[in-house]
């Protein structure tokens, strides 16, 4: 056994220097994950933060800390809802944070910012969740721009549209009974049929303009007369 003894214990320790050896390669190959994921992270326009399944954050990327923290400070150990300024958060959010949800997109106001969050559960180890945040400010402001222009747009289009309807009616229930009435009512409808025209193509005019190709043609207006025009489209609707 003695004879044995030396043997062994080379035996033993080239197994322990084998293994330390792997651990260390193990080491390494974690460290140089972690470095590649923090590079991936420092690198994202959107914020992502991890939260715990309390709601606290864990860890949070460099564009997480600019949308949550004007000054850019550490988040770790606040909750989300507090980095939103003590916003109410859907109750998806935290059925997400507990586990119990799947995903959650949802699109938050916070502060003078609109921000799109997508929630996905982390489902190993003591839970939470992962939070991707984007900045969308811009494109609410311009979804916004598109609502009231066609709201506008389909304002302007109704009135020349009312009018014509209001002159064909004059005409085929006899209000308008004598010619010279007709001929009235029959040059009205057509100033109202030009005016969507002209309508028409200033949406068209919109469509060059944000492609850069408009030239602007500068011309007198009579105001008066625009005024007696549009009091007589609307005489229709005035006598109803």
């Amino acid at each position: 056994a003695q004879r044995g003894g030396p043997l062994e214990l080379h035996t033993l320790a080239m197994s322990l220097n084998q293994m330390a050896d792997a651990l260390a390669q193990a080491f390494a190959d974690l460290s140089q994950e972690r470095s590649r994921l923090a590079d991936i992270l420092s690198t994202m326009e959107e914020g992502v933060v991890s939260v715990d399944s309390r709601g606290r954050v864990v860890v949070a990327n460099d564009s997480a800390r600019r949308l949550l923290d004007d000054g850019g400070g550490d988040l770790t150990g606040r909750t989300f809802a507090e980095l939103c300024g003590g916003l109410d958060l859907p109750e998806e959010y935290l059925e997400v944070v507990a586990g119990r949800d799947e995903h959650l997109e949802h699109v938050l106001r916070v502060g003078e910012r609109w921000l799109r969050l997508h929630a996905t559960p982390v489902k190993s180890g003591e839970g939470g969740a992962v939070l991707v945040i984007a900045d969308v400010t811009e494109a609410e402001r311009l979804e916004h721009l598109r609502r009231e222009f066609v709201a506008n747009a389909s304002h302007e289009l109704r009135a020349p549209i009312t009018s014509i309807q209001g002159f064909l009616q004059a005409l085929s229930d006899g209000t308008a009974a004598t010619a010279e009435e007709r001929e009235h009512c029959l040059a009205l409808a057509a100033q109202q049929a030009e005016l969507m025209g002209r309508l028409v193509n200033q949406l068209l005019d919109l469509s060059r303009l944000q492609a850069g190709v408009v030239v602007f043609e500068r011309d007198a207006l009579d105001l008066i007369q625009l005024a007696q025009g549009a009091v007589e489209a609307l005489s229709p609707q005035a006598r109803a």
